[in-house]
């Protein structure tokens, strides 16, 4: 589509424009028997008519042409594709067409991971060094899926909330092919998990973390260790625990006992070792190094 190309057209600048004061109404071809006269169509709702189509068709980023009579249709297609896929990978090119992508909105990268945009007129790329997007389920366990007998995935392919049973997800491969996925979940908790590390939230919020700390070789018969939780606690650390898992002294042996040095706190903890407990009259410094494992739980 495009404007006319006839004798006496004028530049936009010189067009007619819609009347400042007045009723909108509906057009009528009149009624002779009645003395109605028919509405005369001016110029300027004709104007408005085909600018509010062009803006369409340029938003699209296609160029008008009085050869194709399609382009209002080709443009709806083009600019409301995405929501034909229910959440669809990041267009950069829609993304402009829009305005940017609002805030919360929710696209899939190339990798088949989520993201939600974290600001109004999103224009940035997810992924991207100061981008406005963030992983939408951050946070939760990521893990090879099984594909019923046809392979894992990658363990970084897609991440997931954790939820009881098996849950397909349909997704779209870089090409926009669609693919579906299978999660199989076996617990009803948010987890984490990176060698010795850990932590998971239960339903009702209770957060158990779990690590690896180290005591010096103090050279005393005392030694201490600070603790940072992965996760603070929102409200209270309700309990802690540590176990050694080797001797203080590499002559005598002896393993320390290990305690919590007050009350945990939300974020941290100290572990205090001693090994006067070690039997006999001879103390027994600490010469080397003493890794302990510590889990705390609160809410």
């Amino acid at each position: 589509m495009d404007l006319l190309i006839a004798a006496n057209t004028v530049t936009q600048p010189n067009s007619d424009l819609a009347p400042a004061t007045g009723t909108p109404g509906w057009a009528t071809d009149g009624d002779p028997t009645t003395n109605t006269p028919a509405t005369q169509a001016p110029a300027w709702h004709y104007n408005m008519m085909m600018a509010e189509m062009l803006a369409i068709v340029k938003a699209a980023g296609i160029t008008p042409s009085n050869a194709d009579w399609s382009q209002v249709l080709k443009a709806m297609q083009t600019i409301f594709a995405p929501a034909q896929r229910g959440v669809a990978p990041y267009s950069a090119t829609l993304a402009q067409l829009i305005g940017g992508y609002p805030k919360y909105a929710i696209v899939l990268d190339a990798a088949g991971i989520l993201w939600s945009s974290s600001a109004d007129e999103n224009t940035t790329v997810p992924g991207a060094d100061g981008a406005a997007w963030q992983r939408l389920l951050d946070g939760f366990v990521k893990t090879p899926i099984d594909k019923s007998g046809n392979g894992t995935l990658a363990i970084d392919e897609f991440y997931y909330i954790a939820r009881t049973g098996v849950l397909w997800i349909n997704s779209y491969a870089a090409d926009g092919t669609p693919i579906s996925k299978q999660i199989t979940c076996p617990e009803n908790w948010k987890n984490y998990l990176s060698g010795n590390t850990g932590y998971r939230i239960a339903p009702d919020g209770k957060i158990e973390q779990w690590g690896v700390a180290t005591l010096p070789a103090s050279g005393s018969v005392t030694a201490t260790a600070s603790v940072s939780y992965l996760i603070a606690f929102p409200s209270i650390c309700t309990a802690f625990s540590s176990i050694p898992t080797g001797p203080a002294n590499t002559t005598l042996g002896c393993w320390p006992a290990t305690a919590v040095a007050g009350l945990p706190g939300k974020a941290s903890a100290t572990v205090v070792a001693d090994t006067l407990s070690h039997s006999g009259s001879t103390t027994a410094p600490f010469d080397q190094t003493v890794q302990v494992l510590w889990k705390a739980e609160g809410y």
